[in-house]
């Protein structure tokens, strides 16, 4: 439907501006083309006062001004549909030109003048203020400052949030850091407690080899030679005694 419709505003009424299906929103979000369209089927004298500014004075201003002939067309334009048109929500621009495109097909297939549609409309339009209208669209249309202000906390929090994302990268990188460390240091732990095993276990072997076995001296040669030297025992008594006997013998 918004290509039916870019198709119509483009090459039936060639707007001032051409709109593009990707554009749709942003073009009509300040009511100026709007105030185009209508003023190309003469519904829209005092098109010359409206602006082409995307501030918040620019806005009240355009729809304060498109409201009563927009109320005579019977095309439904409340106070929702202007905030959500001012903030570009996706489809609210193509479904109120539908309507307005809807009705103009209507008013030129019955050929009605603006004079029958105002007589149409007085009974609606005289219970609607201007000065009243106007100030409820200040509290639907959001003051440029706030628009700014908002645009700027949305930046912060979407900037907090990233740096957010990179602190618990970081984090966790560093654990992962940890992790590694932790695990090659256990790693070389356990290598160098196998190292000094097989140390330990090649100085055994070294000593093992390096003792010298004692032969087991047999059970008749160690009673031989208890044998002898009990004999070389009683042989240094003999003498002991005969020695003494000479020295007696001798005084």
């Amino acid at each position: 439907m918004t290509e039916i419709l870019c198709r119509w505003l483009n090459e039936d009424l060639q707007l001032s501006r051409r709109v593009e299906p990707g554009t749709f929103a942003k073009e009509f979000s300040t009511g100026y083309l709007i105030g185009e369209i209508l003023n190309k089927h003469q519904l829209q004298d005092d098109f010359d006062q409206f602006s082409q500014g995307r501030n918040a004075v620019s806005q009240v201003n355009n729809f304060q001004r498109l409201l009563p002939t927009l109320q005579l067309m019977g095309v439904i334009f409340s106070d929702n549909v202007v905030k959500a048109l001012v903030e570009e929500q996706h489809g609210v621009a193509t479904r109120l030109l539908y309507q307005i495109y809807i009705a103009l097909r209507r008013k030129e297939r019955a050929k009605l003048p603006r004079l029958t549609l105002e007589t149409m409309g007085a009974a609606k339009l005289a219970s609607i203020s201007a000065e009243m209208y106007k100030e409820r669209l200040k509290s639907v249309i959001p003051r440029e400052v706030d628009v700014v202000l908002r645009k700027v906390s949305t930046h912060s929090v979407v900037q907090d949030k990233s740096i957010e994302k990179v602190v618990t990268r970081k984090e966790e990188q560093e654990r992962q850091k940890q992790r590694t460390y932790q695990d090659e240091q256990q790693t070389q732990n356990l290598e160098m407690l196998h190292k000094a095993k097989r140390k330990n276990k090649e100085l055994m072997a070294k000593i093992q080899a390096s003792i010298i076995p004692i032969t087991k001296v047999p059970k008749e040669m160690t009673k031989t030679v208890r044998i002898r030297n009990q004999e070389l025992r009683t042989k240094k008594a003999e003498v002991g005694w005969c020695c003494n006997r000479e020295l007696i013998q001798g005084h």
